[in-house]
């Protein structure tokens, strides 16, 4: 179901951005960039309980530390609807990268993918060959969906947005563990991404 509530994935706290002042000062030296898919448990209060690299890109050494980056970033921590706080997990791309350089070129072009995509008949801009939706989602222990709403969307993607929640409770997660024990539940946020029927089999030919 999609309500105006106060579900909301965790986001990181703007005034405590990593920028280039951040960058470790050996990969900076030597022009080594990197990305990785990076998972992060935000607790209730918004601290950092653990991260990790899913998915690595560019300078593997640089690559598996970019989560040691992220002790330093405060978080705003996810809540529930009703406007509990909850556990958050976030699943973004984090990129550094040395502008100008051959791999740093590579990173900056990287762009996170969608969780979901879905084919539909049309989209609402012809001109465009795909349109992106974020929902958050409320995960039981279990890893059923128990709740989703969108985010802010343009008044334009709000009925694919209630189609995006429609097929994200037939998701089911991975348990998320800390120390092996499961989180109770936790919120997500989802990129849903739906393709045009032409557009989709034009990237599959």
């Amino acid at each position: 179901m999609l309500a105006a509530g106060l579900l909301a994935a965790p986001l990181p706290n703007p005034n405590m951005q990593i920028g280039p002042s951040n960058y470790p000062a050996n990969y900076l030296r030597d022009e080594k960039s990197a990305a990785a898919v990076i998972e992060i448990i935000v607790t209730p209060d918004g601290k950092i309980a653990k991260c990790r690299e899913l998915k690595t890109f560019g300078d593997e050494k640089f690559s598996n530390e970019l989560c040691k980056l992220q002790n330093s970033r405060a978080w705003r921590r996810a809540l529930d609807e009703n406007g509990q706080p909850i556990y958050g997990v976030v699943r973004t791309l984090f990129r550094m990268f040395v502008p100008g350089t051959q791999q740093g070129n590579y990173i900056a072009h990287l762009a996170q993918e969608p969780d979901v995509e879905l084919t539909v008949n049309r989209l609402p801009t012809p001109i465009a060959n795909y349109l992106d939706v974020r929902v958050s989602l409320k995960v039981d222990a279990s890893g059923v969906v128990t709740n989703c709403e969108a985010r802010a969307e343009p008044a334009i993607s709000a009925n694919y947005a209630r189609i995006a929640c429609v097929q994200a409770h037939q998701l089911k997660f991975d348990r998320v563990l800390i120390e092996g024990v499961a989180l109770p539940g936790f919120v997500i946020e989802q990129k849903v991404r739906f393709m045009a029927e032409n557009s989709a089999a034009a990237t599959t030919r």
